[in-house]
């Protein structure tokens, strides 16, 4: 399917590229962090989501596929910001929700049909079936859609980091500098280890059963989480946490990814003897609307 470059141009006008460096001292931690503002890359298509789709649309374009296809939970903000790109684009698009069943409808799910997205229910154990091998599940019934791995993953999502790197300053890629990114897929991870030679990484596991084959990396620390909580568990330590980031520092966090991240990193501060330290800031942030006030 040929994707309209008048409207992706439109689209890509909605888009603060490259997005902003920003200097903060942190007062809790003594220390300057350099924020990638890239949730500020749109309102709907913020933080990584749109660097890994751009590259899926690159693909897509030149396939011979008719719609695009996806998974994730029903508060996924790759499904989100899939169905606003597919909407905006005019790209038939479907997304398969595992742990939903039609009975409840969340703000990210409304929105996704208000963009015209097929929305279809699966269960967990279907779920894992298109992560070992999707072409078993989409064959047949979707045999005219490019399938997007969840979170926007795969290695074709991996690619769509190059843009990332690339706006960094020279000095970045520096064996004494450090960035703390965010981690669900591990493709951002995994993007930033593909696209730099130097700079480590700090990051935090909250999908415990989710296996990184850049783990054992020696340029990747992984730090341990404060708070032991499932994926997706709201505790009030981190929405406060957040409130008081946001006052002090004007800065939005989510309180799945970015914000239990920063809450341990900031606790163990003198473990990292670093030159600069860069965050990522990944996004996130519509999928806690049911739950922050």
């Amino acid at each position: 399917m040929r994707i309209s470059e008048e409207k992706y141009q439109q689209l890509k006008r909605e888009l603060n590229l490259p997005s902003d460096l920003q200097s903060i001292f942190i007062e809790e931690i003594k220390q300057e962090l350099i924020f990638k503002r890239d949730d500020l890359i749109n309102s709907i298509v913020c933080g990584n989501k749109w660097r890994k789709l751009s590259n899926h649309l690159n693909f897509f374009q030149s396939s011979d596929k008719q719609e695009l296809i996806s998974m994730g939970g029903a508060f996924s903000n790759h499904l989100h910001a899939l169905a606003y790109v597919c909407f905006k684009l005019e790209i038939p698009c479907t997304c398969l929700i595992y742990g939903w069943n039609n009975d409840f409808e969340t703000p990210t799910l409304k929105d996704c049909r208000n963009w015209n997205a097929t929305l279809i229910p699966i269960s967990r154990v279907e779920a894992q079936q298109l992560r070992l091998d999707p072409k078993i599940f989409l064959e047949d019934r979707f045999s005219n859609a490019l399938w997007i791995p969840e979170g926007g993953g795969g290695e074709i999502g991996v690619q769509g980091i190059a843009n990332l790197v690339s706006e960094f300053p020279v000095e970045f890629d520096r064996q004494e500098n450090l960035i703390v990114c965010a981690c669900g897929t591990g493709t951002t991870i995994q993007g930033l280890l593909t696209f730099s030679e130097n700079v480590h990484i700090l990051s935090m596991q909250v999908v415990r059963m989710a296996q990184y084959p850049w783990i054992q990396d020696s340029r990747v620390k992984m730090i341990d989480a404060k708070l032991n909580l499932s994926f997706g568990k709201k505790d009030e330590s981190i929405l406060k946490f957040m409130d008081l980031f946001f006052l002090n520092y004007g800065i939005r966090l989510d309180p799945v990814y970015t914000a239990p991240l920063l809450i341990s990193f900031f606790e163990q501060i003198d473990k990292y003897k670093y030159k600069k330290i860069y965050v990522l800031h990944t996004g996130g942030l519509q999928g806690s609307r049911a739950s922050i006030k």
